[in-house]
């Protein structure tokens, strides 16, 4: 990325961030943050919300869309160390901050997800809602989707006992140092000032739902055929949303488009093979499918992203694995006879999100020989 491109993004965020410094709840944040009551993730968690109350919403779009046009490869820590940004910055006053770019790409995720909970070491903040992918070997998106909100609720459930058993911890620990003092005959307000020093840390999450640790999948139970089968429009689209647009509904449904493909390539006799594919192998392959949509009203309460994926990857992963000709991506016979990896080919496939501006999310799948095929 060039500095003048650089430097126009950075100026955006900055126009926007200044806005948000006029506000007297912005103002607060950017306070507490200085101050270190509040960590990185939940400042810019309290900030979007806080863009939404100003009607700044349209305006971290417009830096969001700037940034993808002109940084499409800086979104991960790796792509802004490569171009010389690191992921964190110091201000003009020597004050540590996350890399602004990175930070509204957290921001953006968050925004759909409810929760980043890898990227941030505190408790979830108030407003977020746990992102929870799940097991299944369902096709229907809105099973998914019903099952994705299920799983949020019962972390969230699980999230508020343990503070509540917490918060009771912290009560016994402190009328016993009030008890204690009042019977040993010492101050009471210094006793209690120590035992506070020394209370247990808040939860920053339950099994499976750590901060700082990419969410386990949880496995919980799929609604009903009756319950599908009663469900408005509306309701439907929602839960089919989740999903496709949520990185918690792709990663859930991941398993589920793979084995798809793998069944679909073997019933067409495409010798398959189990592990990953060799990306360093030039027989190795990438396609993508992703479609365009901003929000649950933008779909059909029948779309199927999960079987249109499945469709498409079977169809092009057997053409790349048939192909008969040099230019078809692998070398083939004199006789035309189409040649394929010793071991079979190995099927992998991932989550895909081209950015905020587009709004496509998908999956991408990825065809070759096995990496540790001898």
């Amino acid at each position: 990325m060039s500095n003048p491109d650089l430097e126009a993004v950075l100026q955006l965020l900055g126009e926007v961030n200044s806005k948000l410094a006029e506000s007297p709840k912005g103002a607060q944040v950017f306070v507490d943050l200085k101050a270190g009551t509040l960590t990185i993730d939940q400042a810019v968690s309290a900030l979007v919300n806080i863009a939404r109350e100003e009607d700044l919403v349209d305006e971290l779009l417009e830096a969001s869309q700037t940034m993808t046009d002109l940084v499409p490869d800086s979104m991960s820590p790796q792509g802004l160390q490569d171009s010389g940004r690191p992921v964190m910055m110091e201000t003009s006053t020597g004050i540590p901050q996350l890399n602004p770019l990175l930070e509204a790409s957290i921001a953006e995720r968050a925004s759909l997800d409810g929760d980043v909970p890898e990227l941030r070491h505190g408790p979830l903040p108030e407003e977020g809602m746990p992102a929870v992918p799940v097991v299944t070997t369902s096709r229907d998106p809105v099973a998914i989707g019903l099952m994705l909100e299920r799983a949020s609720n019962e972390v969230e459930a699980l999230l508020l006992d343990a503070r509540e058993d917490h918060q009771t911890l912290c009560n016994r620990l402190l009328e016993d140092a009030r008890a204690t003092a009042l019977a040993e005959g010492r101050d009471v307000t210094t006793a209690l000032e120590l035992t506070k020093e020394k209370l247990p840390l808040a939860p920053v999450g339950v099994e499976g739902y750590q901060a700082a640790s990419v969410p386990a999948l949880r496995s919980v139970p799929p609604p009903s055929p009756k319950v599908l089968a009663v469900m408005n429009p509306s309701v439907r689209r929602v839960a089919i949303y989740r999903t496709l647009a949520t990185t918690q509904g792709r990663v859930s449904a991941t398993s589920v488009i793979e084995q798809g493909v793998r069944e679909a390539l073997a019933d067409s006799g495409i010798p398959l093979a189990p592990g990953k594919p060799d990306a360093s192998n030039p027989w190795t392959w990438n396609t993508a499918w992703a479609t365009l949509v901003y929000g649950p009203e933008d779909l059909s309460d029948n779309f199927n992203p999960i079987q249109n994926a499945i469709d498409a990857f079977s169809g092009a992963l057997r053409n790349h694995a048939t192909a008969r000709t040099a230019g078809g991506g692998h070398p083939t016979h004199a006789s035309g006879e189409t040649i394929h990896p010793e071991a079979g080919w190995a099927i992998l496939v991932a989550p895909y999100n081209d950015g905020i501006k587009n709004r496509r999310f998908g999956w991408v799948a990825r065809i070759g020989p096995p990496k540790d095929a001898s």
